[in-house]
């Protein structure tokens, strides 16, 4: 099994852990760092998320480096101004679109322009997509899975051919793959034939 797939199950509510997991990846926060606000009760949802102040992060980022494993990322100050971004961006993205943002159509790309321009810019490159938000809250399954979705390859990383980048590419690939409903095809084990 793989390390995301193993996060993932230590989540209380899997839908909304692969959402927070795809935020922290494409605002380059570590998912060590979200899954460890997830398990210790920071957070539940996106929209706690948007609750948080920065003092309250900076509280959390002492007691993240006092308790979690040696072997988690570290919680940095560029981490800390990452994840306060992010908190800000999905506040204005919610006050523009009137939800949170749907894996679907939230890529690096998207989150480095200010929500206000969003439509304009997905005017201007020619992209339509018929539900940009995603249930903040839980539900059932048919409430939080779209019917139809617009998945994103630019979404996905860019792998720099370098040994030393092929473990963040590859994790960074299957939270986004997760969120998007491909976990299924990233089996580790391959049969032909059977």
């Amino acid at each position: 099994m793989n390390s995301d797939q193993e996060i993932l199950k230590t989540l209380p509510n899997m839908q909304e852990g692969m959402q927070l997991l795809h935020l922290a990846t494409m605002a380059d926060i570590p998912t060590s760092v979200m899954t460890w606000l997830v398990n210790h009760d920071a957070i539940e949802s996106v929209r706690d998320l948007t609750i948080l102040h920065y003092d309250d992060l900076l509280m959390l980022q002492g007691e993240y480096q006092e308790t979690a494993s040696p072997y988690a990322s570290n919680w940095s100050f560029n981490v800390l101004d990452n994840l306060e971004y992010l908190i800000q961006w999905l506040i204005s993205f919610r006050c523009t679109f009137g939800g949170y943002p749907h894996p679907c159509v939230l890529t690096k790309e998207y989150i480095e322009i200010a929500p206000e321009c969003l439509q304009w810019y997905w005017k201007k490159h020619g992209s339509q997509f018929e539900a940009v938000t995603f249930p903040a809250h839980s539900g059932s399954a048919l409430d939080t899975i779209p019917n139809r979705s617009n998945c994103h390859i630019l979404a996905y990383p860019s792998f720099s051919g370098l040994a030393k980048d092929w473990i963040e590419f590859e994790r960074s690939f299957r939270v986004i793959a997760t969120a998007q409903g491909f976990a299924t095809i990233l089996q580790e084990k391959t049969s032909i034939g059977e």
